[in-house]
C-alpha cells in the first residue's frame, strides 16, 4: 500500500525496503528469492517499529488476536497449558490477554523433540 501510494510510507514501509528493495521489480524478485528464512527476517522490523508505525503496531495486535482465537479454536474450555515456540511468538506473549498469558508454559523441546516424542509414542517406546 506504501508503494502504490494507498497509504502513508512510514517506519516498517521504510525497513521492508531497505532490506527489500524500494521498487516493485526490486520487491518481486526479493519475494520470489526470499523462501521461509527471507520472510522471517523481516519480523524484527514489525516489532522494532510498532511503538511509532501505526501499520507495524496494527499487525502486532492482529497477530495477538489470531493467536488467542486459535487457542480457544482448539481449547474452547481453556483448560490445557499453552507453550509458545519461535521468537515471534516468545515476542507476542506480553500482549495476550491475561486469561492466555496465565495459561502459558515453557515449552519443553522445540518441533524436532515434538517428532522424536510421536514418532517413540507410536512405535512404544
Amino acid at each position: 500500500q506504501a508503494l502504490d501510494g494507498r497509504a502513508a510510507a512510514g517506519a516498517l514501509a521504510q525497513a521492508v525496503w531497505a532490506a527489500t528493495g524500494s521498487d516493485r521489480p526490486a520487491i518481486l524478485a526479493w519475494c520470489a528469492a526470499a523462501g521461509q528464512q527471507g520472510f522471517a527476517s523481516l519480523a524484527p522490523s514489525v516489532f522494532d517499529n510498532a511503538a511509532t508505525d501505526p501499520v507495524a503496531a496494527s499487525l502486532i495486535a492482529q497477530a495477538v488476536a489470531e493467536l488467542e482465537r486459535l487457542a480457544l479454536a482448539l481449547d474452547p474450555g481453556a483448560e490445557l497449558p499453552l507453550a509458545l515456540a519461535g521468537s515471534v511468538a516468545l515476542r507476542l506473549a506480553p500482549q495476550f490477554s491475561p486469561a492466555v498469558q496465565a495459561r502459558l508454559v515453557p515449552a519443553q523441546g522445540d518441533s524436532a523433540d515434538g517428532a522424536l516424542h510421536l514418532i517413540r509414542q507410536t512405535l512404544g517406546f
